[in-house]
């Protein structure tokens, strides 16, 4: 589904790729619906995993932990080979306009993603001076934003760096958001 899109992938070939018969694969998932919605839970915990992994996973300060999540996603761009894909931004792309339990969870994706960085956010701004107001909810969703505008550019124009460019744009706005003293963002004055 990731490749082909949900249209685009037969039950016949998902279950030749999966070495199951059509009776194994429809006791476990009724219909392909439900084949896609374990395919989106799935993705999105194998992701969380992966995260976890990483120096923003292992990071605790706020300000790091979302400078550290952005450089990932600069660095995806760079990799050779990377997929320049989303598997919620495509089902999304292909059948948001429906009213089904797949939209359904793709928005529950796209909601879940942006609260996590969200989270992150807000938690910096209550430590750190910033240089104007702003909303971590609206910045989080920017930055969901400018990852899947990104992938669609990078495949219309088979050009996996535009990711990292949009990012490194990305990171240097967020950073423009906190105020910083000898490159070091200040910490607020409690008293104050």
């Amino acid at each position: 589904m990731l490749k082909q899109g949900f249209n685009g992938t037969g039950i016949d070939e998902i279950c030749k790729a999966a070495g199951v018969t059509k009776g194994a694969l429809f006791h476990y998932f009724p219909n392909k619906d439900e084949l896609a919605i374990a395919l989106l839970d799935y993705h999105w915990t194998i992701t969380q995993q992966m995260l976890a992994q990483t120096p923003y996973g292992a990071a605790t300060d706020p300000l790091q932990r979302i400078l550290l999540y952005v450089d990932l996603f600069i660095a995806m761009g760079r990799m050779p080979g990377a997929p320049m894909s989303c598997l919620f931004g495509n089902l999304t792309q292909e059948l948001g306009v429906a009213e089904n339990s797949v939209v359904e969870k793709c928005k529950w994706g796209f909601t879940n993603w942006a609260k996590q960085i969200g989270d992150d956010l807000r938690s910096a701004q209550e430590k750190y001076e910033t240089t104007s107001s702003w909303s971590a909810h609206e910045i989080a969703e920017y930055f969901v934003s400018i990852y899947e505008g990104s992938l669609i550019l990078a495949k219309a124009q088979k050009n996996p760096e535009i990711l990292s460019l949009n990012m490194t744009h990305f990171r240097s706005y967020l950073s423009s958001l906190f105020a910083f003293k000898n490159n070091k963002p200040k910490i607020k004055n409690k008293g104050a």
